[in-house]
């Protein structure tokens, strides 16, 4: 037991006792380029917003489920993404798209960061990582509802309830699974951290894990999701972003196994 909280602790603390070291002359040569790209991403992000609502007043007859969480993805996996990568690649010819998008790190000789590795580490910190998340996710439900704050349904809890189809479902594990850890993996983990940690190098993991939170607009799961945020952070500054997406594709395909197996269970 003591071992096992001496390993989660690690893994939400590293990020901490990293704020403490200097920030590299790689993370300086390279603080504008992200910070450009965050700019993009936030512009991207407004573009990708006002496409959806759009699209949804004109699609407002189509009963089609599939339809309607693929136009909720616009504004994440399509807007800010595209923005970041178009910040990114303003500055490729320079840079070069390895050391842009931290892959460099994945590929040093004297370095464990390969696929297996990252594979065989980050299911053991989901074992470690899940338990607490449970307890804290359960926490905070129940605080939201004592102070009376709204809790919204996750956009997957709605369009269970309405028998969306196999089209549907291939759709979410697609976008759950793959597309969203590895869009945001290079929005807040990449991008963002980056772009923070050259203006304000002790405060950035905790900013960009309260940015991935909040973005989720889930009131109830921000604790939950700030943690996560945390955890991925440690995977990327150790393992760089190879290791933060292979976490992040087994937390999310984990996930939506337990949603499935529970909405199964209620139906």
């Amino acid at each position: 037991m003591k071992e096992y909280f001496q390993a989660v602790s690690r893994a939400l603390l590293w990020p901490f006792r990293r704020a403490g070291s200097e920030v590299s002359a790689e993370e300086k040569e390279l603080a504008g380029v992200y910070q450009l790209a965050l700019f993009l991403a936030l512009t991207g992000l407004w573009l990708g917003q006002a496409a959806a609502r759009v699209l949804s007043v004109l699609s407002a007859g189509v009963q089609w489920p599939a339809i309607r969480f693929g136009i909720g993805l616009l504004p994440f996996q399509v807007g800010a993404f595209a923005g970041a990568m178009a910040g990114l690649c303003l500055s490729r010819r320079l840079h070069g798209w390895r050391r842009l998008l931290a892959l460099h790190q994945d590929t040093d000789d004297d370095s464990d960061s390969n696929v297996t590795w990252a594979v065989v580490k980050s299911v053991r910190i989901l074992f470690l990582l899940y338990p607490v998340l449970l307890v804290v996710n359960a926490l905070s439900a129940w605080g939201c509802r004592q102070l009376g704050i709204p809790m919204p349904p996750q956009s997957l809890q709605v369009f269970a309830e309405q028998s969306p189809g196999m089209g549907f479902w291939l759709l979410a594990a697609v976008s759950v699974v793959i597309l969203a850890p590895v869009t945001e993996e290079i929005l807040f983990r990449l991008v963002v951290y980056r772009a923070l940690r050259g203006a304000w190098p002790r405060a950035a993991a905790v900013l960009a894990s309260v940015v991935f939170a909040g973005a989720h607009f889930t009131p109830q799961y921000v604790p939950g999701l700030f943690l996560v945020g945390m955890v991925l952070q440690t995977a990327f500054c150790e393992g760089g972003l190879r290791h933060a997406i292979v976490l992040h594709c087994l937390y999310n395909l984990a996930s939506l196994l337990l949603f499935l197996f529970v909405h199964a269970m209620g139906s």
